[in-house]
């Protein structure tokens, strides 16, 4: 069990590091988005994501996915 927690928590990590730290606000709102949660897209003066920083996003929050419902039961 530690071993699972201590590899859900490396990849945690880095999805933390990919959309706080990297994207901010904006990365934020877009997850909130993309988990069906209202963010819509940041005020000026910040800028929303591109397209190129959604992908990245996009594909780490689906690596998530499946420890999220895993961890549930």
């Amino acid at each position: 069990m530690f071993d699972q927690a201590r590899d859900l928590q490396g990849r945690l990590s880095v999805a933390s590091k990919k959309v706080v730290s990297e994207n901010g606000i904006a990365g934020v709102k877009f997850v909130m988005d993309l988990r069906g949660y209202r963010g819509g897209i940041p005020r000026p003066p910040l800028f929303p994501l591109t397209e190129t920083a959604k992908t990245a996003i996009t594909k780490i929050t689906a690596s998530l996915e499946p420890a999220a419902v895993a961890n549930k039961a």
